[in-house]
């Protein structure tokens, strides 16, 4: 799984859910958000974005719980990863400016939240009060969720407000539905058909073989009988593999999407060893036996492009001591 798939996992899941997730790991938080040598440091405000003020509540439910979601409590995972901490203070404003983005689009297409809707928030903020034995264990597993009960209705509130974007998109008669041509266009664009040969690590004189593999392949020998001569990836099956963008191991990802219809790749070096891909059709059948999911997933992207191209264009300004905060300050 690619480090930002860890990341964007926490990030994506809900209040409610992230609350009982909490509760059940019991992750904790200490009563000083911002400790530096000893020291507490007050930051109520971290960031502004477009203006509107990031508190510290809401950057720390997000860099707490991403942090555990990489390193599940064990923050020796973090020794010597300067790449992966950047990426979490990374995928942290990347939530925090979605959230906003999300907001801009809503005032974009006149759309806000109505009282009943509000109301509704605050019901399940109740409920969820409600499944616990006492108030003090309701607070407990806030605290382990690093949550409060605004940051909780907030979370919520944005929530619903997305889904009232999406349905205005992508809603029967909606300005962005997905039609069968627009789900064809987004598979052609953003989704790989490949089959592959690989030829593990642990193979001897892999790379020699992995090349000689090639060579006949690109002579004109059947790919098919090449696959289940040499293969060595067991999860490889006769239909090959169908995938989107962060599924794959990233060298292998790349050299997919690369290639044209019918092509076949150069060998392609992973941590599994030696990779020969050939790029495939998209069949009709698969799109027929997962339409649901692959409308979903074109959906999803759409709605990323729109959020991406409101947060290029947010401007972010920091609290000057903001780059005290770190995976060893934060708690």
């Amino acid at each position: 799984m690619h480090l930002s798939q860890r990341f964007q996992r926490v990030a994506a899941v809900g209040a409610a859910s992230l609350l009982t997730l909490a509760a059940l790991t019991g992750c904790g938080a200490k009563n000083s958000p911002l400790v530096v040598d000893g020291k507490g440091v007050s930051m109520p405000v971290v960031m502004t974005i477009d203006g509107d003020k990031v508190s510290m509540d809401e950057y720390r439910y997000y860099f707490l719980n991403m942090k555990y979601g990489y390193d599940n409590g064990d923050d020796t995972a973090w020794e010597g990863q300067d790449e992966v901490r950047a990426q979490l203070s990374d995928y942290v404003l990347k939530a925090l400016q979605s959230n906003r983005a999300i907001r801009a689009l809503a005032d974009e297409y006149g759309l806000s939240l109505s009282d009943e809707e509000k109301a509704s928030a605050d019901s399940q903020l109740a409920s969820v009060k409600e499944s616990y034995d006492s108030e003090e264990a309701f607070q407990e597993a806030m605290t382990s969720a690093y949550l409060t009960e605004d940051l909780y209705l907030q979370l919520m509130q944005t929530s619903y407000l997305q889904q009232k974007v999406e349905n205005h998109l992508f809603g029967e008669g909606g300005t962005m539905e997905v039609t069968d041509e627009v789900l064809g266009e987004f598979l052609q664009k953003r989704y790989a058909h490949v089959s592959h040969v690989l030829v593990t690590n642990e193979t001897e004189n892999a790379e020699a073989l992995s090349q000689e593999i090639l060579e006949r392949a690109r002579s004109g020998e059947d790919f098919a009988t090449l696959v289940s001569q040499y293969n060595e990836d067991p999860g490889l099956t006769e239909d090959g593999y169908y995938f989107g963008p962060g599924e794959m191991v990233e060298e292998f990802e790349d050299a997919s999407f690369a290639l044209a219809e019918g092509e076949i790749s150069d060998v392609v070096k992973t941590s599994y060893g030696y990779h020969i891909i050939k790029k495939l059709p998209i069949d009709q059948s698969y799109i027929d036996e997962n339409h649901d999911a692959l409308v979903t997933a074109c959906k999803d992207a759409l709605f990323n492009d729109l959020l991406e191209e409101k947060i290029s264009k947010q401007e972010v300004t920091y609290n000057k001591n903001y780059d005290k905060i770190s995976v060893e300050t934060l708690h």
